[in-house]
Order: C-alpha cells, then structure tokens, then sequence
C-alpha cells in the first residue's frame, strides 16, 4: 500500500479497539484513495499437453523406432490420464507421395473440470513416402526391371533375380530349355530364415504340375504366406517386409513378377534386376 492514513480515531479510558469496514475501505475503488502495487500473476497453462506436436516417420524398415508422444493434463483432471502414443508409418506399395496426417487428443466428455466445447490438441504426422520397385520375368524369358530397362537372357540355369544387400532377403530362379531358349520353371524366395518355393523343374518339359515347396526347417515366421488362385496356376509369396513374388505357372513354364520395398533401391541390391 502507500502511505496513505486510513482512518483516524481516538479511544477513551474504556476502549480498546476500533473497526475499519471493509465497504467502505475497498482498495482502489472510486470512493478510495487506498491502492496498491500491480503484480501480474505467472500464466499457467490449463488444458492437454502434447509433446512433441509433430513427428515425421517413413515408410520403411530402418526409419529407426516408432516415435513416442507424451499426452498428458497440465492441471489435475479426472478425464484425462499421463500415457504415451507410438507412430509408426505401415508400408502401403504405393507411390502416392508424402502425407501429411493429423491426430487429434481432447478430453472425455465426464470431466471433472469444465472443458471447452470441442477443445483438441492436435499432432501433426508427416509421412515420408518410400518408392516401391516392381520388376518382371516372363516369356522365354523376357525382363523388365525396377527403372524400366528391358533385356533378354536365353540361357538355362540358375539365377540371382533380386539380392538385398542391407537385408536378409533374395529371390532366385531356374531356368529350363524350351523350344530354341529358355523359359522359368522355378522360383525360391528366402527372408531371414525362411525359405519357400514354387516350382515345376521336378518333372519333364511342359509335364510336371507346379507345387509349392517349404525349404525351411519347420514352420514359417509370421508375415510368410503362400496364396493359390481357384485356377491352381497363379501362386503369391508374401513375406513380413512386404515383399511380394507372384508366380503365374503356364505348360511351358512360368512368368515371375517381384515387388519389392524402396529399401532395396540405392544400390541395396545385387541382381539381374539391379538398379
């Protein structure tokens, strides 16, 4: 306060106190010369906090670890509780360019503190696209590779189609004559430790049905699965990376196509295929 005289009184003999009312002393009011010093308060937030607010992921597999997101309520609530959120990006084989994605965090409506009528925090998720390779080997047989070169190989044997240089993944197949060439009769896909087949070079030349074979030691990991199609000629090999093989068998042999993760590309594969 200043040094202001609030009141003045005197006591007699007999009196040994006096009242100040507070209506009619109220500090700074128009009927008082009585004022005191401003003090601003320290602003405190109120409401969800969200750390961090926005993260970028990738839609591949070293990206490193999922991104963690703390949520949490500044002041005491009820409604909402201290946890944490992962953010992984989920290969999707498409090339449909960065997305950017936002995720919204607001509070329950039974709350023990009024809130706000739709209060949100908001997360804002990039997500870095990952160019996806697809490649063929059809005919006698013909390629195509994952940056559009085409060539033709006519020679009978084994070969390297796709072999991951930062991962364990490869995909190799055989050859077989046919007519005055050469045609697929075989393909094997190993990932980690798995190992599986479809082939038809068991047999003779346009004779033998193709027949999936399991070249690992017991069962498969999870993520490795074998489709057949109602026509028993079309086989599709998925893997846990997302790699995908389709082999689609005809009397003669069988054309192959790989789809494989952008992980691959830069240099990150050895093959017929490579890039």
């Amino acid at each position: 306060m200043n040094d202001a005289i609030v009141k003045t009184t005197k006591l007699s003999w007999n009196s040994q106190r006096d009242i100040i009312k507070e209506d009619e002393y109220i500090m700074g009011s128009n009927d008082s010369d009585i004022f005191s010093p401003a003090f601003p308060s320290n602003k405190i937030f109120i409401g969800i906090m969200v750390k961090p607010d926005a993260i970028v992921v990738r839609e591949d597999l070293y990206s490193g670890p999922g991104h963690e997101v703390g949520i949490w309520a500044s002041v005491p609530m009820s409604c909402v509780i201290e946890l944490k959120v992962q953010f992984d990006a989920v290969r999707d084989f498409k090339d449909d360019g960065d997305q950017i994605v936002n995720v919204y965090v607001k509070p329950s409506n039974k709350c023990s503190t009024r809130v706000i009528d739709d209060y949100k925090e908001t997360i804002t998720v990039l997500v870095i696209d990952v160019t996806t390779g697809r490649c063929t080997s059809r005919g006698d047989p013909h390629y195509n590779s994952y940056d559009g070169r085409n060539f033709d190989n006519y020679l009978a044997g084994d070969f390297v189609l796709h072999r991951s240089q930062n991962r364990s993944f490869e995909v190799h197949t055989r050859t077989w004559k046919c007519w005055d060439a050469s045609c697929n009769c075989g393909v094997v896909v190993r990932e980690n430790d798995d190992i599986v087949g479809v082939t038809r070079c068991h047999g003779r030349w346009g004779k033998a049905a193709p027949k999936v074979i399991n070249f690992s030691y017991g069962k498969f990991a999870d993520g490795i699965s074998i489709s057949i199609d109602h026509s028993g000629r079309r086989f599709v090999i998925y893997t846990p990376s997302g790699s995908r093989v389709v082999a689609k068998t005809s009397k003669w042999g069988m054309d192959i196509q790989l789809t494989v993760p952008g992980d691959d590309f830069g240099g990150n594969c050895r093959s017929l295929w490579s890039v």
